[in-house]
């Protein structure tokens, strides 16, 4: 980094090369060097001077908290809480007192993220740099991609964003910051995003050649095939992973067969554990790319070397198929059914445009049309009709769009 003269950032407006990158950072970090912060809170707004303060922490060897570039003072004095003390490196630095009792973090912690606590407690997973130098290095083996510019449709303090930012850096590549729409982005780009983000930009696009990897959920047969009928030249792959775990496995191809998320990254392990009555069980994973541990409440527990995802999954020969969430899975008189199943088998009605399947012990469809609207006898005489286990649903709610989480996931 420190001599090159290739472009490490760009906006519309300005470029940084990776000499001047480094010698920002090295300025910024002696800022840092009389600073006796547990962490460095930093908000991951769109800026080169949010990259060199990150490139900073890393040169300082001091852990940071990416957090929303629009974060409130509660919303940091929440955070503030987990440590003994924090800063806040923004446009007027704030420091904070926490936790006087709280214990330390590993040595070579990266960072800190902060899960949404939509599940309880908000809980921070703890990074060091030797887990995310070995995801980046299987993504290389997997995707074989070519160098070029970098973006990510995603917020940078979400664990994609983060990602990609750190990945463009690592592999040589140019990041460019304020390119957030499918739609402008630069021909031959490499596009990182959510599946929900490109399904509602792709609209706005006309015929290009990009490389667009999607994360974070599944990708429904029918978003890759409006995919290919608005980008035929461009190239769509999709990888299955968590913030704890980075990447678990990939498809490369084209149009792969529902729900199966692909072969498993070099070095990763699986094991199915808790079978259910569908001969599936919970995805646990080993692997170098795993996180260290949690952070809450000013102690580290560390990671298990198996970690649990949360979804149930099986095995499609050496592919591995991923049911749905167990936390999400409907027990309707003694009828276990995974809402990401039915969602997938309803998307292929050509009046649904959008569906959430909800419920603990009736299967609610909550539908946005774009054709004529069905009834529930409608929807399940048009399930009967799909191939696998029959299952209906119960009620129906049709509303004009569905929530979305900021990280453009849906909810």
């Amino acid at each position: 980094m420190k001599g090159t003269q290739a472009l490490a950032l760009r906006t519309t407006t300005t470029a940084v090369t990776y000499a001047q990158l480094y010698r920002q950072a090295l300025t910024a970090s002696k800022q840092l060097a009389t600073m006796t912060a547990q962490v460095i809170v930093i908000p991951m707004a769109r800026t080169i001077q949010t990259v060199v303060q990150v490139v900073a922490c890393q040169l300082s060897q001091r852990p940071f908290v990416p957090v929303a570039p629009d974060v409130s003072q509660r919303q940091l004095q929440a955070v503030a809480a987990h440590f003994r003390s924090t800063f806040v490196w923004g446009t007027i630095g704030q420091r904070f007192q926490g936790r006087s009792e709280a214990g330390a973090l590993p040595p070579d912690t990266l960072f800190v993220g902060f899960t949404s606590g939509t599940t309880g407690a908000p809980k921070g997973f703890v990074r060091n740099c030797a887990s995310w130098q070995a995801s980046f290095q299987a993504f290389q083996q997997v995707f074989h991609l070519p160098m070029a510019p970098v973006m990510v449709l995603t917020p940078l303090h979400y664990s994609l964003g983060l990602y990609a930012l750190l990945q463009s850096l690592h592999a040589g590549q140019c990041f460019w910051l304020d390119v957030t729409q499918l739609a402008t982005a630069p021909p031959h780009s490499l596009v990182f995003a959510v599946p929900a983000v490109v399904q509602y930009q792709l609209a706005a696009c006309s015929s290009k050649t990009l490389t667009v990897v999607l994360g974070g959920e599944q990708v429904t047969p029918t978003l890759r095939t409006a995919f290919y009928q608005k980008l035929p030249a461009s190239r769509l792959f999709d990888f299955y992973g968590a913030s704890e775990t980075s990447f678990i496995a990939a498809n490369l191809h084209r149009l792969p067969p529902a729900q199966v998320v692909g072969r498993l990254f070099p070095k990763v392990q699986v094991r199915l554990t808790h079978g259910t009555d569908q001969g599936c069980g919970e995805i646990e994973i080993c692997s170098p790319q795993n996180f260290q541990g949690y952070w809450q409440a000013g102690r580290f527990r560390p990671a298990t070397t198996w970690v649990a995802t949360g979804d149930i999954g099986c095995w499609a020969g050496e592919q591995l198929m991923v049911c749905g969430r167990r936390d999400r899975r409907i027990n309707r008189k003694g009828e276990k059914i995974f809402p990401e199943q039915l969602v997938l088998r309803l998307q292929q009605h050509p009046a649904i445009a959008a569906v959430r399947i909800t419920g603990a012990t009736r299967v609610t469809a909550t539908i946005v049309w774009q054709g004529t609207p069905l009834t529930v006898t409608a929807i399940n005489q048009f399930l009967a009709q799909q191939p696998g286990r029959k299952v209906k649903i119960d009620q129906l709610i049709t509303v004009d769009q569905l929530p979305h989480a900021a990280s453009g996931k849906g909810i």
